[in-house]
């Protein structure tokens, strides 16, 4: 492990989780702003919560490409570390509250830091013993890492009426 991305990693999770943490809270503090809306959580639907990690993620990885905190392999590592955080957030969620059929509000929250976690220590383990270095896979990557940022973007405006969109407590659909 470089320890400038070290550095990168540590800082980018204590980034993730004040300012995940902050965007549950930026649109109702907005006013309802729909450009905050875009990035930040807009209701309490799983989905919701999912760009809650991805757009601090997101913000971390420009971050790091622009002033030098890029690795080896440096998209695949960062999209696959994403791609775990964004899948644990569901999985966890839906895994406990459908095996105890309740939601307990401190659990919910540590899921978030547990995929913050996850996301770094998957692009750590994947930068230093599998590093993926062709330019192909690194441009395919960024792409898909782009995708994403759409995807957040579109669904938070037009979501499919899915379990994962879906508010629980008011059973709407996105803004």
């Amino acid at each position: 492990m470089e320890n400038g991305c070290r550095k990168w990693w540590i800082g980018g999770f204590l980034f993730t989780s004040a300012v995940g943490t902050a965007l549950h809270f930026a649109y109702e503090w907005s006013g309802e702003n729909v450009v905050v809306g875009a990035v930040a959580a807009v209701n309490e639907s799983t989905w919701e919560h999912m760009k809650l990690l991805f757009v601090p993620l997101l913000l971390v990885a420009l971050a790091a490409a622009v002033f030098g905190g890029h690795c080896q392999g440096y998209w695949t590592a960062k999209l696959a570390g994403a791609v775990v955080g964004l899948l644990l957030i569901p999985m966890l969620y839906y895994g406990y509250t459908g095996a105890l059929g309740i939601s307990v509000m401190w659990v919910d929250i540590a899921i978030f830091y547990v995929a913050a976690a996850a996301a770094f220590l998957v692009e750590a383990h994947l930068t230093a013993h599998l590093p993926m270095r062709s330019g192909a896979a690194q441009v395919v990557a960024a792409v898909l890492f782009a995708a994403l940022a759409v995807l957040f973007v579109w669904f938070t405006f037009s979501p499919p009426h899915l379990p994962l969109f879906q508010d629980p407590i008011t059973l709407a659909y996105g803004l």
